[in-house]
């Protein structure tokens, strides 16, 4: 069969762990047939357990999968995987897992969710909010240097990150008021400060400290 051109991920699923590890073996001995669809397969929907790995060709799918069915149904073995670029993992459709991703520098721009803010008096409210904490750390209200006229975006450093942090405030504020929880957050760059509040490790007004300090 013909390699890729660069690494790809592959995606495979099983009802159980056995017949996972069952597909593994047929797809590793039936490569030569098996290969061009595999390389674009999902997976299933209804299937509990999930296998993705990272090849670049025929040759070393064969070899992934054969490793895979050996140790995927065995917990001291599975755990090897993960330094093969083997991932698998059960999952639970009684409570979808979400992740939020907070942005960094680069996602502003003048006029940040301002049709939010015109519409939602919860969302105004936490605007108040971050200008208040804004204030006592003698700092520039959020509404003044992200509405459309504000010419800070971008050249000023810290007015750029406070932008942006406001604005990831307000959206998970909006979230949470709308019963959402996240089971894992991240951020992109300075978008970590607003992970680490929103993850409660420490709170949105250190976060604005941080970045002050930064």
């Amino acid at each position: 069969p013909e390699e890729t051109a660069s690494p790809i991920v592959l995606r495979l699923s099983g009802e159980n762990r056995t017949a996972l590890a069952e597909r593994c073996r047929q797809l590793a001995t039936s490569m030569e047939t098996a290969w061009e669809s595999l390389r674009t397969s999902e997976f299933a929907a209804t299937d509990d357990v999930r296998m993705s790995m990272v090849v670049a060709s025929a040759e070393e799918a064969a070899k992934q999968l054969q490793v895979a069915a050996a140790r995927v149904e065995t917990p001291p073995a599975r755990a090897q995987l993960a330094a093969r670029s083997i991932l698998c993992h059960r999952v639970s459709f009684d409570r979808p897992r979400v992740a939020w991703m907070f942005s960094g520098q680069g996602s502003q721009y003048g006029g940040m969710l301002a049709d939010l803010l015109e519409h939602d008096a919860s969302a105004q409210a936490t605007v108040t909010g971050i200008d208040t904490v804004f204030s006592s750390l003698g700092l520039p209200t959020w509404t003044s240097i992200s509405g459309e006229q504000s010419d800070q975006l971008g050249s000023d450093v810290l007015h750029t990150m406070l932008a942006v942090l406001g604005a990831d405030w307000i959206l998970a504020d909006q979230l949470t008021r709308s019963g959402l929880t996240p089971a894992i957050v991240g951020g992109h760059s300075f978008g970590e400060y607003a992970a680490l509040a929103q993850a409660g490790v420490w709170s949105w007004k250190a976060a604005v400290r941080a970045g002050q300090a930064r």
